[in-house]
C-alpha cells in the first residue's frame, strides 16, 4: 500500500583536502510503499542551478540502497558496505563517472517512521573529492515530524 509521507534528506559534502563542509537540506512531500521484501521511497526535489524538477527514488533491497535521480541531472548510486560501485553522473555540463564506497549505513524502519544513514567516500573520475554523509527520513504523521 502506498502512503503519502514527509520527507527530509540531509546531505553533507566533506572536502578531502580543505576539510570543508557543505550541507544541503530538502523537505517535501513523497511516497512510501513496499513491493515483495523492497521498500522504495519516492520524492519530487527542484535543481537549484536550473529550478527544474528531479524525481528521486529510494530502493532499500536488504543491506543494499539505491538512490536514483532522473531529470535535468541523473544519476544511479548504489549503496552496500564495504563495497565500491560505480556510476555515471550526466548533467548539462557533460558526464562524470562517480566512484561510491559505502563505509557505514544504518537503515531504521516501522510503521509509521523511517530512517536511513549513509556515510560514504566519492570519488570523481577515479579521483577522491570527500566523505560524504546522507541522512533521510520518512514519516507519515506530518504534524509531528522532527529534524534531528
Amino acid at each position: 500500500m502506498e502512503k503519502d509521507v514527509l520527507v527530509s534528506v540531509i546531505g553533507v559534502q566533506s572536502d578531502l583536502v580543505s576539510k570543508d563542509k557543505e550541507e544541503i537540506e530538502v523537505i517535501t512531500k513523497g511516497k512510501y510503499y513496499e513491493k515483495g521484501m523492497k521498500k522504495y521511497i519516492t520524492y519530487k526535489e527542484t535543481e537549484m542551478e536550473t529550478e527544474k524538477d528531479i524525481m528521486s527514488t529510494v530502493k532499500i533491497d536488504n543491506n543494499r540502497v539505491t538512490l536514483s535521480r532522473i531529470g535535468e541531472n541523473s544519476t544511479n548510486m548504489l549503496f552496500e558496505v564495504g563495497k565500491k560501485h560505480v556510476s555515471h553522473y550526466n548533467t548539462m555540463f557533460g558526464n562524470f563517472e562517480l566512484g561510491i564506497t559505502t563505509r557505514s549505513m544504518d537503515i531504521d524502519f516501522d510503521d509509521n517512521q523511517g530512517e536511513i544513514k549513509i556515510n560514504y567516500l566519492l570519488e570523481v573520475n577515479n579521483s577522491p573529492v570527500g566523505v560524504n554523509d546522507i541522512c533521510i527520513k520518512i514519516q507519515n504523521d506530518f504534524s509531528n515530524f522532527k529534524l534531528s
